[in-house]
């Protein structure tokens, strides 16, 4: 079965424009090439977008599957979803649940463990799906973070998407039957 993954900034400009824009390229996916599950990961307002049309969508597609992609500390937090809790990925959870990694966590290395765990993540999915629609802008960069708390440096971390479109394209260029979708070039075509 053909699956579509969805990866975005953390924290993005929603617009009707956006939302056009996602609508009509979850559609031609369903439509056009026969797609019917849909992948997410979490921690960015592209993510819960795209879970929030996809589910809108399933009125009109009934049988389209929304899969979660979830970090394994992110799984135990979602045990509350179970009981009413409000959550980005509470519909996600009562189709399917998968675990395609372990979260690694090293001493004194919890950022870039957590990190590691979001880039293994998203690699999964990658790996599973035959299409990604990215929110993905080049120009973007997270705010700097301390490696350590007690650190007194600051470092400019690469965005996760960044790292999991270049991984996409990646894939693409060896080979990989992968079709890269770009809602953020789309949208910036015109201006």
């Amino acid at each position: 079965m053909k699956a579509c993954s969805f990866f975005g900034h953390r924290e993005i400009e929603v617009t009707e424009a956006l939302i056009r824009e996602v609508d009509k390229q979850i559609e031609y996916l369903i439509e056009e090439k026969g797609v019917k599950t849909f992948l997410f990961g979490s921690q960015s307002q592209f993510d819960e977008l795209c879970l929030e049309r996809v589910t809108k969508l399933r009125e009109k597609y009934p049988d389209i599957k929304r899969v979660a992609y979830p970090l394994k500390s992110e799984y135990e937090n979602l045990q509350e979803v179970k009981n009413g809790a409000e959550r980005e990925l509470r519909d996600v959870t009562k189709e399917v649940v998968c675990f395609a990694y372990e979260e690694k966590v090293k001493l004194n290395q919890y950022a870039k463990a957590e990190f590691d765990a979001f880039a293994e993540r998203n690699e999964a999915m990658i790996f599973d799906s035959e299409y990604c629609i990215f929110y993905y802008n080049p120009d973007y960069l997270p705010p700097k973070q301390k490696r350590f708390k007690w650190s007194m440096k600051k470092y400019q971390p690469r965005s996760g998407t960044d790292l999991a479109y270049m991984f996409a394209v990646i894939r693409k260029v060896i080979g990989h039957p992968l079709e890269i979708i770009n809602v953020w070039s789309i949208l910036n075509q015109s201006k």
